[in-house]
C-alpha cells in the first residue's frame, strides 16, 4: 500500500510509515485540515478579520469526508476540525457583534449555516444576529437543527 501510495502522489518523501502508521508529510504535502487547524489556533486580529473569516469559510466546505460514513481517528478529526470551525466563527463574530456590524455578522453566520447546518449556536447566533441587526422577522427561514453528522443518533 505504501508503495501504490508513493507512486500515486509521485512523490517518495509525501507518504510516511512511523511504528505502523501511514501519514502524510507536512513538509512536503499541503493538507487543507492543517492550514484550517493552523488558522483556527491564531484567531482573527481585528484588522484582518475578513481575510481570516474568508479563509476559514473557503477551507471549511463541509465536514472531513462529509459524504462517507467514519469512525474511530477519522471520527475524531472530523468533531475536533468542526469543533475548531465552529469556534472559530464564533470568535470572528464575537468582533463583528462588539463593532456592530449586523450585515456582515449575519452573512457570516449564514455562511457558516451552509457548511455545517445542523450545529444549534451558529443558528442561535444567526437569530442574535438578526434580532440586534433589527431583523428579527427573517429568522423564519432558519432550519431545525439536525442531528450532527459523523454522530450516532438514537432511534
Amino acid at each position: 500500500a505504501l508503495h501504490r501510495l508513493r507512486k500515486i502522489l509521485k512523490t517518495k518523501n509525501a507518504v510516511q510509515l512511523v511504528n505502523g502508521s501511514l501519514s502524510l508529510n507536512k513538509d512536503v504535502v499541503w493538507l487543507d485540515t492543517g492550514e484550517l487547524e493552523r488558522i483556527s489556533l491564531q484567531g482573527p486580529a481585528s484588522p484582518e478579520l475578513r481575510d481570516h473569516r474568508e479563509e476559514l469559510l473557503e477551507l471549511y466546505r463541509a465536514g472531513l469526508l462529509a459524504s462517507e460514513e467514519v469512525h474511530g481517528s477519522v471520527l475524531a478529526a472530523r468533531q475536533r476540525l468542526r469543533g475548531r470551525f465552529v469556534r472559530s466563527i464564533a470568535q470572528c463574530a464575537t468582533q463583528l457583534e462588539q463593532a456592530r456590524r449586523w450585515e456582515e455578522l449575519t452573512s457570516l453566520y449564514l455562511r457558516a449555516l451552509d457548511r455545517e447546518p445542523g450545529e444549534e449556536s451558529l443558528a442561535r447566533g444567526l437569530a442574535r444576529a438578526f434580532q440586534m441587526g433589527g431583523q428579527a422577522t427573517r429568522t423564519s427561514h432558519l432550519r431545525e437543527p439536525s442531528a450532527p453528522r459523523g454522530r450516532a443518533t438514537s432511534t
